[in-house]
């Protein structure tokens, strides 16, 4: 149990529900081609998976002095894991998922499509090591990488089964969908990073880290994060008004990702215990999940 705490087993499970939804609750039922058969698109998914846990890993092992601060008793590095088993099951898992990412684009026809993982190892790295005690810039790269996930099923299965439909424009809409989930699973996640730093500020700040909540004002940071808040909020407002007619979607959206959301927002603006932070960053978890999962309810709307 502790080597699954350790890679963190429920966002990867996020993985999991992602590229099933996708592929066989908007691709299939659409009609759409596809260039991996359903064991291939599972490597896929296993590929990402395993860059995944291996920056989890990583992550706890340069963050174990903050986290005995920050989250004392989570951090299992140096007291149940050894540091070196870490960093062994570390590379391990990095370069079997990057190999993995190589030999699906070898597997389409497009072999350089395996460089997304080689750039995804090396975000994941840098990340870790500096850009995460930096201004925001650790936010963004975290936030970019989670929207890459869905960009991933684009260019692995749907890019190659369907470049001449792509080309002719008469894949925009497909491609406007899977656009618009990521800049949703890039903004969500953007604002749950910057609502971790500050509720990480006081590990953070012993360690030397240089994060937005540290070097800004506290009521800075909770209006640049309630802003980011009530823009995506107005956006699902405006969505919601698009599909108006689709009682189902309208439903699904008010109720387990725009109230979830205000109700994060709510938070941010009363924060003032690590508590606090943490219930905000929770609700906008699930915001990001019960928001990229309403593609279900669009398909079949």
């Amino acid at each position: 149990m502790k080597w699954l705490k350790l890679i963190r087993w429920p966002n990867l499970l996020i993985v999991i529900l992602l590229f099933t939804v996708f592929r066989f609750y908007f691709l299939e039922p659409f009609g759409v081609a596809t260039s991996l058969s359903n064991g291939q698109y599972v490597l896929l998914m296993l590929s990402v998976m395993l860059i995944m846990a291996g920056g989890n890993v990583i992550n706890d092992v340069y963050d174990k002095t903050a986290d005995r601060i920050n989250k004392p008793g989570k951090n299992l590095i140096g007291i149940e894991i050894k540091e070196k088993h870490a960093r062994a099951l570390y590379w391990v898992l990095s370069i079997i998922g990057m190999l993995l990412g190589y030999f699906m684009g070898y597997t389409v026809g497009i072999t350089m499509l395996g460089s997304v993982h080689l750039i995804a190892f090396f975000l994941l790295w840098m990340y870790t090591t500096d850009f995460k005690h930096r201004f925001l810039l650790g936010n963004f790269v975290v936030s970019l990488l989670a929207s890459l996930v869905l960009v991933c099923i684009v260019l692995f299965d749907v890019v190659p089964a369907n470049q001449e439909l792509i080309s002719t424009g008469e894949y925009n809409n497909l491609l406007l969908i899977f656009a618009a989930y990521s800049v949703f699973a890039f903004f969500t996640t953007l604002i749950r990073e910057m609502i971790k730093d500050a509720q990480d500020v006081k590990g953070d700040r012993r360690i030397g880290a240089k994060t937005f909540p540290i070097i800004a004002p506290a009521k800075a940071v909770k209006s640049a994060i309630g802003i980011i808040q009530v823009l995506l909020t107005l956006s699902l407002i405006g969505t919601i008004y698009y599909f108006k007619n689709s009682i189902g979607l309208v439903l699904y959206i008010l109720t387990l990702v725009v109230v979830p959301l205000i109700i994060s927002t709510v938070n941010v603006a009363k924060a003032t215990t690590y508590q606090n932070w943490g219930l905000a960053s929770k609700l906008m978890k699930l915001v990001m999940v019960f928001g990229v999962l309403s593609v279900v309810i669009f398909t079949y709307a």
